[in-house]
């Protein structure tokens, strides 16, 4: 049997083969996470996978492997698809603003369940250093985005809008996930996001105007 890390994992995929199988494992891991969470366990995964549970054992040693891998996977794929969105230089700042709302709204609200188990789990695996590692490096990348929509601005007020406005889309997501799921207003969420969204730019474009080149 091979040697077993930390958080619960035995050997890393190197073939193709390998790789796709593992990826439906951490699949199936999600997709019953969305289900119940109660409802996860190694040959629960095995059969929503479509592989013997012998197999789920041979990368990992119980079922927080694959929450670990899943939570590694998820939190990685959210900043990356957040950060697709700034790589258009030409689409007009407060429409880029608009779709990173909604972009936020549907990756952490879209399924209030499993964002609260991911965050449990970052907590429990002592991984929340590493997600803020992941969103204060979005952070920068936001704010070198604003810098060309407003290039006369002070670059540091950029970076200061950029990061102001990931710590309220942060606090926002939070109200609204541990509410009841019948009382969480995403509408609202919504609404909160561009408003300071809007804020924030309007903030920078009178500094951009005040320090003309």
């Amino acid at each position: 049997m091979a040697d077993t890390d930390r958080r619960g994992r035995r050997k890393q995929p190197r073939q193709a083969r390998s790789k796709a199988l593992v990826d439906a494992m951490v699949t199936a891991t999600e997709q019953l996470l969305r289900d119940d969470e109660r409802g996860v366990s190694m040959k629960a995964i095995a059969r929503r996978a479509g592989v013997g549970v012998a197999s789920v054992y041979e990368y990992f040693a119980h079922q927080d492997g694959l929450v670990d891998a899943l939570l590694d996977r998820t939190a990685v794929g959210n900043f990356r698809r957040l950060e697709k969105l700034l790589a258009d230089p030409g689409l007009p700042i407060r429409d880029l603003c608009e779709q990173i709302a909604t972009t936020t709204r549907d990756i952490y609200l879209e399924s209030p369940r499993l964002t609260r188990f991911m965050l449990k789990t970052a907590f429990r695996f002592d991984r929340m250093a590493w997600v803020q590692k992941e969103r204060d490096r979005y952070a920068q990348i936001l704010g070198a985005r604003l810098q060309l929509a407003f290039p006369d601005a002070p670059p540091q007020e950029c970076i200061d809008s950029a990061f102001a406005a990931t710590d309220m889309f942060t606090g926002i997501v939070f109200s609204a996930l541990y509410r009841d799921e019948s009382d969480i207003d995403i509408t609202a969420a919504m609404a909160r996001m561009l408003r300071f969204f809007d804020a924030e730019l309007t903030h920078l474009a009178a500094l951009d105007d005040a320090h003309p080149r």
